[in-house]
């Protein structure tokens, strides 16, 4: 082929961040990480010579080195695995790797791969070749929906601050749930959709002001639900599916036990008096 040399050193750069800082979840990101360099770069276990992983100081459940050893059975490469510095504003929970592979690919046809959350790194100037440029959820052709069947699970984010939508019981009493730590009628939707696909539903609690930030630039889950409004801002980095239910806004006052009639605050103009405090989910369309 016109980009194939004489067998050299290959220098492949990729980043990607763990959902959590669990052993699976940082399993799983490396894996699919190697993977996808792999599959991109036209290599097989055996041409890889050295590892470098380096990850940020959240992530301590596992070293991202023993994914390659254990779950890829390289057990012919160098692995070296190290601690980066804590740098304001970088991607948490992220996991960087640097392969050195015996190729015939010229260096200027390397592909390089930026996931998850450490999408965010391209624009800062990392990447220095060739890249996928989609989201990289899944291997390169696949879509969002075969990567979470090949996950096994769907990552579904949502505040538990919501009922009826959803609502987290982290507690021993979870009546409220009845009897799950996550309950309500869009976590029951999600739970629905993952038996409907044949994969498990895994719940990540985000809050009202990092919801899209948490699903778009930090990809720590798949969707997103939990009586979330559709709006213009929303829409322009996200899908929504059909709205189910309509609803409006309204507000809630304490009347001392002599509620009849119409109360203080009817219009919006009785909203913006002076001294006036409103309480809401920081974040939220309510706010």
């Amino acid at each position: 082929p016109p980009h194939a040399t004489q067998l050299g050193v290959l220098k492949i750069r990729g980043a990607t961040t763990a959902s959590s800082n669990t052993q699976r979840d940082i399993t799983d990101a490396t894996v699919d990480l190697l993977q996808q360099l792999m599959k991109a770069n036209k290599l097989d276990k055996d041409d890889v010579d050295e590892l470098f992983f380096s990850v940020t100081p959240d992530l301590t459940a596992s070293f991202a080195a023993s994914a390659a050893r254990r779950q890829l059975n390289m057990t012919t490469a160098v692995l070296w695995g190290g601690l980066e510095a804590n740098v304001d504003g970088a991607p948490s929970r992220c996991i960087r790797v640097l392969v050195h592979a015996r190729s015939r690919m010229k260096q200027e046809s390397a592909v390089f791969k930026y996931l998850r959350g450490a999408a965010a790194l391209r624009s800062a100037g990392e990447t220095g070749g060739l890249e996928d440029q989609g989201r990289g959820r899944g291997d390169v052709g696949q879509s969002a929906l075969d990567a979470v069947r090949r996950r096994g699970r769907i990552l579904v984010g949502t505040t538990g601050d919501y009922p009826p939508f959803s609502r987290h019981c982290p507690g021993k009493d979870r009546s409220l749930c009845l009897g799950s730590e996550w309950g309500g009628s869009d976590v029951e939707m999600a739970r629905l959709l993952a038996s409907e696909l044949g994969i498990e539903a895994e719940f990540v609690k985000t809050t009202w002001s990092n919801l899209m930030l948490d699903m778009v630039n930090r990809s720590i889950f798949d969707i997103a639900l939990g009586g979330i409004t559709d709006t213009l801002r929303r829409r322009r980095d996200s899908f929504f599916s059909e709205a189910y239910m309509w609803t409006g806004k309204t507000t809630l006052w304490e009347c001392g036990g002599k509620c009849s009639g119409r109360g203080p605050f009817e219009t919006l103009e009785s909203l913006s008096e002076a001294g006036l405090r409103i309480a809401v989910n920081a974040g939220g369309t309510n706010e």
